[in-house]
């Protein structure tokens, strides 16, 4: 949801791994296989069962529509349809508002672009929650700043649909490639190498928080990656013309505490990767990455 965050602050996302990092890659043990949970996207509206099983749940979403669309769990408990809609507005449109006490986030499958589909696992407990698309149509063009000015969200025109997660299963998340844990305000990482990997983002903080990740061209060093990525912070016109600016590789979150989910990363040999949280406290203030400094970087 607060996903928009980071490519409107950077123009980039972030990345993942990094030199002294110490990682949560301790595999666990195997546990049952997370029941499929089927979902449907499209101009706008979701196909998603009333109730569900809960614990950890294969969250597979079929985005069937013309345009960008999300799926994002947050947990609303009995707060109304509208209030919840006008809260979630806020949050993406307001550069640091504040998150409502009520409002809890869990994942999902984000940014999915048309006719394609995205498969995590996220970790549920009993509850009513809804499922929601915080994107708008400028997302789905080529520049999204040409877009309207005040574009609504998808999740203003239907794409949001409550279910109750009525019981939780004993399966487990699939940690073997390694964890990724965001804490208040760092990443811890795994060791990862050049390849494909299934890592599962979990939030030990008490702030949400997610995991963005960004990959530099190739040649560019870590010393130079640091440079640039805050040359692209503190910057109001961007960063000087030259500069290397990292491409989105990978997303996962957000997340609040305790919030768990899977993500997929594919990582080149040689290269300079920068992991950031764009995300505010609960009760508003700066992103994580500009107040908090949470960025990590590495190099495989």
């Amino acid at each position: 949801m607060v996903v928009l965050s980071c490519l409107a602050l950077v123009g980039s996302g972030c990345a993942k791994k990094g030199t002294g990092a110490t990682g949560a890659d301790s595999p666990k043990p195997a546990g049952a296989t997370p029941p499929r949970l089927a979902v449907t996207g499209t101009e706008y509206d979701f196909g998603i069962p009333a109730e569900i099983e809960g614990g950890v749940v294969n969250l597979d979403f079929q985005n069937t529509g013309k345009k960008k669309h999300e799926a994002i769990i947050v947990k609303v408990g009995s707060t109304a349809k509208d209030q919840v809609v006008k809260d979630i507005t806020a949050l993406v449109k307001g550069e640091g508002a504040p998150t409502p006490d009520y409002l809890d986030i869990y994942g999902g499958a984000a940014e999915v672009a048309a006719g394609s589909s995205k498969s995590v696992d996220v970790k549920l407990a009993k509850g009513s929650y809804a499922l929601v698309c915080t994107l708008s149509d400028n997302d789905s063009l080529d520049d999204p700043s040409k877009g309207p000015e005040n574009a609504p969200l998808h999740l203003a025109q239907g794409m949001y649909k409550p279910f109750t997660v009525t019981s939780e299963n004993a399966a487990t998340m699939p940690a073997e490639e390694g964890t990724v844990v965001a804490k208040d305000y760092s990443f811890e990482l795994p060791a990862l190498a050049a390849g494909t990997h299934t890592l599962v983002f979990r939030n030990e903080g008490k702030q949400p928080h997610f995991a963005s990740i960004s990959e530099f061209p190739e040649g560019v060093t870590e010393q130079q990656a640091r440079a640039a990525f805050q040359a692209a912070l503190t910057s109001e016109q961007g960063p000087p013309p030259g500069t290397p600016e990292p491409v989105d590789i990978g997303f996962a979150g957000p997340l609040s505490a305790d919030g768990e989910q899977t993500f997929d990363l594919d990582l080149k040999g040689g290269r300079t990767y920068v992991v950031v949280c764009f995300m505010s406290d609960r009760a508003g203030g700066p992103p994580h990455a500009i107040g908090q400094n949470m960025i990590t970087f590495f190099t495989t």
